[in-house]
């Protein structure tokens, strides 16, 4: 069912209108389960307290439960202390476009949010939500329709970000990273689903501390999110962006998605999959299929990178090639971008029917490269090559390497050495 029906069926099943003004509630008994710091908050009209209030009343550690029931605020919900709010069996909170939703502004709390939707909140840094917190955990939540200039659903300063069994949709950055945008903490994300969330990244992180931030990102399925299209935008964009960062990437889909903004005065769309910069990184079992960008649409992997993929499938990607104050501009690198002073290490890895009008069907190399047990085939380049290993490249062939059947003037193309080791 679609999640604005279901918002709205909340709001009849509970008696044909919502809460309203500020984060009005209902209380009920303390004390549930074996939780003695939990407090259940009933539908009993004629107790109404505010969700702020009860959450200020409430002691650190506490958890609060919060029953079906669509909550219209007027302004951010703040929490400054350890806390869990769950949603009973599911609560929808809308900020309707005036506001954020939640606020912690303690980097020592530790908050956990379970079973909520959040519609519609508003704000410059995180739409949904805007954490400093210690540890930020999101399981079984949804987050819709919301907008930033930075996080449209989720804005993390610092700490740890997890986030499980989750949905993002329809959530648009006006700058930067539509859906979450984690800045200098550590971030997990697992089984979770990212679709229709337009702007520049689905999800950023970059740490700005002397240590690497940690990121693991499993069971993660980012499909069709339409990359920029304002004039802010900065025309990078990406499933996944990693700057500075210690990254397990493992058993995603990234699929569909599109990197492209045109206006006036600027022309970019660098990366609709997997971009990233100063990391080390780590890719296994991923599919990424069929995204299109101006250039290199699947994978740009930029300096001072270490990254080692296996079992990864790269097919069906698209640069594009477009029509810019009336000339024809032909995208480059259909599948694989590596930056100078970087190591990349395929193992496992089929790169496959990737199209570009101009340079570069499978691979642009520039770093360091080695292959093995690697297909590239039915890949198709207007010019050049499906590899191109430019002057500062070295690339290195291993054991059983196919390059069969690509639509090319050349299979390889190098103009820096190529070595073969086959231990």
């Amino acid at each position: 069912m679609d999640l604005k029906l279901l918002a709205l069926t909340a709001c009849v099943l509970i008696g044909g209108s919502c809460a309203q003004d500020n984060q009005s509630i209902y209380t009920g008994s303390t004390g549930v389960g074996s939780n003695q710091n939990s407090t259940e908050l009933g539908s009993l009209p004629g107790l109404g307290v505010s969700l702020q209030k009860h959450i200020d009343d409430a002691s650190g550690g506490s958890s609060i439960r919060i029953p079906l029931n669509s909550y219209v605020l007027s302004g951010p919900l703040h929490i400054t202390k350890n806390m869990t709010l769950v949603g009973s069996p599911f609560a929808y909170i809308d900020a309707q476009g005036a506001s954020q939703i939640l606020q912690i502004d303690n980097p020592k709390a530790s908050v956990a949010m379970e079973n909520f939707l959040f519609m519609h909140g508003s704000g410059d840094y995180g739409g949904a939500i805007a954490s400093q917190a210690k540890s930020s955990i999101i399981r079984d939540c949804r987050f819709l329709d919301s907008s930033a200039n930075y996080g449209a659903a989720i804005y993390q300063k610092g700490g740890n970000l997890q986030v499980t069994d989750s949905t993002f949709e329809g959530n648009n950055a006006t700058i930067w990273s539509a859906a979450i945008y984690d800045n200098s903490g550590d971030m997990q994300v697992e089984p979770s689903k990212f679709t229709q969330n337009p702007g520049s990244h689905v999800i950023y992180i970059n740490s700005n501390q002397p240590n690497k931030a940690n990121v693991l990102i499993m069971d993660y399925n980012v499909s069709n999110n339409p990359g920029p299209y304002n004039s802010l935008g900065s025309g990078f964009s990406g499933a996944i962006v990693c700057e500075n960062s210690t990254s397990l990437i493992d058993r995603c889909i990234i699929k569909g998605n599109r990197a492209l903004i045109m206006t006036p005065t600027f022309l970019g769309g660098i990366t609709a999959g997997l971009r990233f910069g100063g990391s080390d990184v780590t890719l296994n079992d991923t599919l990424i299929e069929g995204n299109e960008a101006l250039y290199a649409p699947a994978i740009s992997i930029g300096r001072g990178c270490n990254v080692m993929m296996n079992r990864y499938t790269i097919t069906g990607n698209r640069a594009l090639s477009v029509l810019y104050k009336g000339e024809q501009v032909d995208g480059d690198v259909a599948g694989i971008s590596i930056t100078v002073g970087s190591t990349v290490t395929m193992d496992g890895v089929s790169i496959s029917n990737n199209q570009v009008e101009g340079d570069f069907a499978a691979i642009g190399n520039a770093g360091i490269l080695s292959l093995k047990n690697v297909r590239i085939y039915g890949n198709s380049a207007g010019n050049t090559s499906s590899i191109r290993n430019s002057r500062y490249g070295r690339l290195i062939f291993g054991k059983n390497v196919q390059i069969y059947g690509n639509k090319a003037p050349h299979d390889v193309y190098s103009e820096g050495p190529v070595e073969m080791d086959f231990d």
